[in-house]
Formats: C-alpha cells, structure tokens, sequence
C-alpha cells in the first residue's frame, strides 16, 4: 500500500471511530468550509482566484517560475 493509501486509511479509520453526532458536525463543517471557498472572492475581488491575473502572478512569483 501506498504512502497515501495507508494515511487514507488513517483518516478513515478515525472519521468512523467518531461518534454519528460527530461525523455530522465534521461532515457540516467541512461543506461550509468548501462552499465558503467556492463563493469568497479573492483579495482582488475575482471570484475565482485562479482566474485572477494578480494572484497568478504572486504564485508564479512565488514558485520561482
């Protein structure tokens, strides 16, 4: 098995080891977190900050690209 495969495992392992009120919470506030990432623009003010031309340019920036 696999690096990922086995901290896959892990994870899982300790999502089920969580109570059903648990899972739900953790289930709830991991979609909150991906709706808020999908709906907040970025600092520029582009929806989509891999569309921004800015942030592109502070990641290329920052990659040494």
């Amino acid at each position: 098995m696999s690096d990922l495969g086995k901290l896959v495992g892990e994870a899982m392992d300790r999502f089920n080891a969580l109570s059903p009120e648990q899972q739900a919470d953790h289930l709830r506030a991991q979609r909150e977190s991906f709706i808020r990432g999908m709906t907040t623009p970025c600092e520029h003010g582009v929806l989509d900050f891999e569309q921004c031309v800015e942030c592109r340019a502070t990641l290329q920036q920052g990659s040494g690209q």
